[in-house]
C-alpha cells in the first residue's frame, strides 16, 4: 500500500496580518483544500473524503468548516483553476487552511512529520483486514468508516501538537485516543503542526 499526503495546516493571519492567536469567543472558518481523501463524496465513487466528518469534532458556534476540496486534483490544477483564489478571497484574520494533497502530485514526502503520520499509526493498529476493506475501489479513496477514522486521527494531531487550532476541538483527546486510532507521537511535543 503506498500513501503520499501533504497536509499543510496554515493560520492565515501570518502572511498579511500582525501575528495574533484568534480568541475562542471569535466564529472562523476552517477552509478544506484538497483532493478526494478530503472531498466531499471522495472519488464520486461510493467513498468518502475525511473532511466530511471534521464538522463533528469542533464546537459549531466557534468553528465553521468549509470543505473546498474536489476530487482528482493535484495543487498545480488547484492553483491553476483558481480554487485556492477562491478561498483566498473569502479568508479572513483567525480563519484556518488546511491543505492536502499528494497521491495527485506524485512527490516525495518531506523529512518531517506530518499530519498523516496519525493516519498511519491508525492503520497500522486496524490491521490489514479491516483496513483493506475499507478502501472499496483502491489504496486511495477511502470507505465512510475510515473517512471517519482519519478525521479522528487528524484532530487527535491537532490535539496533540502545538496548533491553536486545538482550542477549538471539543472532542478529548481521551475520547479519539483509542486502541484504534493510537496515542500521541512524540515528535509533536516540539514540532508545531
Amino acid at each position: 500500500m503506498r500513501f503520499l499526503y501533504l497536509i499543510s495546516l496554515l493560520p492565515l493571519t501570518a502572511a498579511k496580518y500582525p501575528s495574533t492567536a484568534a480568541e475562542p469567543s471569535q466564529n472562523h472558518t476552517v477552509w478544506l483544500c484538497g483532493d478526494s481523501t478530503m472531498a466531499p463524496g471522495g472519488g464520486h465513487n461510493g467513498t468518502e473524503g475525511f473532511g466530511q466528518y471534521l464538522h463533528y469534532s469542533f464546537d459549531s458556534d466557534l468553528i465553521r468548516i468549509n470543505n473546498s476540496a474536489y476530487a482528482g486534483r493535484s495543487a498545480r490544477t488547484f492553483t491553476r483553476e483558481g480554487r485556492f483564489q477562491a478561498v483566498a478571497d473569502k479568508i479572513i484574520p483567525g480563519d484556518w487552511v488546511v491543505i492536502e494533497f499528494g497521491h495527485n502530485d506524485a512527490i516525495k514526502l518531506r523529512s518531517y512529520r506530518h499530519h498523516s503520520s496519525y493516519n498511519a499509526q491508525a492503520l497500522k493498529l486496524l490491521g490489514a483486514d479491516v483496513v483493506n476493506a475499507a478502501f472499496p475501489m483502491d489504496n486511495t479513496h477511502t470507505s465512510p468508516y475510515l473517512a471517519d477514522v482519519f478525521a479522528k486521527a487528524f484532530v487527535l494531531g491537532l490535539k496533540c501538537g502545538t496548533s491553536p487550532l486545538q482550542a477549538y476541538v471539543v472532542n478529548a483527546t481521551s475520547r479519539i485516543q483509542s486502541p484504534g486510532l493510537g496515542s500521541c507521537l512524540s515528535v509533536n511535543d516540539t514540532l508545531p503542526i
